[in-house]
């Protein structure tokens, strides 16, 4: 039986990220950490370099916190400097302890594209965005760039396609995925460090993240008018065992109703249910509550539904 719970949410808060150690693969999940960069006509590869752990802070300080959460192990950077001298192609490759963790983090970064799922070679999902490509395939996460030349899509394939041979494995998307209600902006992530970043007015891990859960997150864009767009928030979290999924929603709950006495600048109106090892909480406007709540009653169909 699902239960649903309705109130205000009143929050806003700072963000200070932290970057913790990446756990380390089973044997199971490992693949082969070798990475020979291909040889593309035309282009000249200069020099690899590799970055384990903490030395991801070398090439993207700045960036560098947002993938320890996901499992980072290590990563492999690459340019490509065409014959003519006329462009460089930058290339990224970021290696994760599981797929799922890849898959991830790749969600992290997915935009809005009509150019997804271009690239071939087991390449599970993959977004074009300008000058610039996105991939995930098995433990890797894979960003490519052009540099100094015009935009060119087909070239980004090409190099996508070269790149995508060149690493083992292939994967599925994880499971959770499927909970939510399509179309939508999706995240998929574990721990709070992630939803700190994506969700600035909640500060407090009150939903008791960690590596033992697993969240997918769906942000659905509504307009109201031309001129006007209201956004709202699903999230579902997976826990251990239901003992834990009841206690993180009463947390929940004495969080969000408390903040709806406080003098806080932020509001948002707020549902949630659980069901067996599962919560869902959706955060929404009043303007979008009928199209929120199909959003979130599919998503709890979805829940009670799984294994049926």
């Amino acid at each position: 039986m699902i239960l649903l719970t309705f109130s205000f949410l009143f929050t806003f808060g700072g963000c200070k990220k932290q970057s913790e150690q990446a756990k380390k693969p089973t044997e199971k999940e490992a693949v082969s950490a070798v990475i020979e960069f291909p040889e593309i006509e035309g282009w000249k590869l200069g020099e690899v370099k590799t970055y384990k752990g903490d030395e991801l802070y070398v090439p993207i300080d700045g960036e560098a916190d947002r993938y320890f959460p996901f499992g980072f192990e290590q990563a492999y950077f690459a340019s490509y400097k065409k014959a003519d001298g006329k462009g460089i192609v930058d290339v990224q490759i970021y290696q994760m302890n599981t797929p799922d963790n890849a898959y991830g983090i790749y969600t992290m970064y997915d935009v809005t594209s009509p150019d997804r799922d271009l690239i071939k070679n087991d390449v599970l999902a993959s977004t074009i965005s300008g000058a610039a490509l996105d991939f995930v395939k098995s433990l890797y996460f894979v960003r490519i760039s052009q540099h100094e030349m015009d935009a060119d899509k087909d070239l980004l394939v090409s190099f996508g396609d070269s790149i995508a041979q060149i690493l083992q494995g292939k994967s599925e998307k994880p499971k959770m995925i499927a909970l939510l209600p399509a179309p939508g902006q999706i995240k998929y992530f574990r721990r709070w460090e992630t939803y700190r970043e994506l969700n600035y007015d909640i500060t407090e891990n009150i939903f008791n993240l960690s590596e033992k859960t697993e969240c997918v997150l769906g942000k659905y864009v509504m307009n109201l008018w031309e001129s006007e767009k209201k956004e709202s928030e699903l999230l579902i979290v997976k826990y251990p065992d239901a003992i834990s999924a009841e206690n993180a929603l009463e947390r929940v709950k004495d969080y969000l109703m408390l903040s709806a006495v406080s003098n806080n600048s932020f509001k948002k109106k707020w549902a949630s249910a659980i069901e067996k090892n599962y919560i869902c909480v959706l955060f929404y406007d009043d303007e979008i509550r009928t199209d929120s709540f199909a959003i979130f009653q599919k998503a709890t169909e979805n829940i009670k539904n799984l294994g049926k």
